[in-house]
């Protein structure tokens, strides 16, 4: 007959057997501070969070974070704690990254240096939503993530897209790319230089509330094709 103890150990077993692409793909179904609390499982779980391929810092992570504080400065810390030792913590490539930009967030605060460390470690895809529109707080979208030319996917949500930089030489990876505005204003042909420096661009989603004058869209490769609520482009 097999013991109490025995079966505990049998399940260990089978926990800390686990084969690594099997236990990765178990992490990167989990939340983060989820995944995190994987450490108590057994040696073999122990910090294995820190190689997880995504890094999801969205709206619910980040209110997770801050609940129990109401003063702004120390949602602050405590935002910018989490996020540099989720970074810090990190190791390996890291194919997704999403970060969640508080309304609260300081306009000045420079957090450029985040998005450069998970280029440098491979990154993808990058969603960034910047929530301080509410507030009438934006600012444009960092200038360094030009340079990001391995980028696959990038979503911008309530970003700031100012005119591009004259080094600007595109985004020779992007096989998506959208662009979800309630509040900001985006020049048809800032957008239009953009995205014809996107070669293999496929999909094109823009939701964009105000706008000057008529988009040219030319991406040869274009599969699909969203916007709203511009009238309809030159192609």
């Amino acid at each position: 007959m097999c013991t109490a103890k025995q079966q505990h150990h049998a399940t260990s077993d089978r926990i800390s057997n686990m084969p690594p692409n099997v236990s990765q793909q178990i992490l990167d179904c989990l939340p983060l501070q989820q995944a995190a609390r994987t450490s108590v499982l057994s040696k073999y779980w122990r910090n294995k969070w820190a190689s997880t391929s995504q890094l999801i810092l969205d709206w619910s992570f980040i209110t997770s974070i801050c609940e129990k504080r109401s003063e702004p400065s120390d949602k602050l810390l405590a935002y910018n704690k989490a996020v540099n030792d989720i970074l810090l913590s990190h190791v390996g490539p890291i194919g997704k990254f999403v970060l969640y930009i508080p309304y609260w967030f300081p306009n000045g605060t420079d957090f450029s240096s985040w998005l450069r460390f998970v280029y440098d470690n491979d990154v993808k895809e990058i969603t960034l939503e910047d929530d301080r529109s509410l507030g009438g707080l934006t600012r444009n979208f960092p200038t360094c993530s030009f340079s990001f030319v391995r980028l696959t996917h990038l979503t911008l949500l309530e970003c700031k897209l100012g005119s591009l930089s004259p080094t600007f030489r595109g985004f020779p990876c992007i096989l998506s790319l959208k662009i979800d505005t309630t509040y900001g204003i985006y020049w048809p042909n800032v957008l239009t230089d953009l995205i014809s420096k996107c070669p293999l661009l496929e999909r094109l989603h823009l939701s964009l509330s105000y706008s000057y004058g008529a988009l040219t869209i030319r991406a040869p490769k274009l599969q699909h094709l969203l916007i709203y609520p511009w009238k309809k482009p030159e192609l």
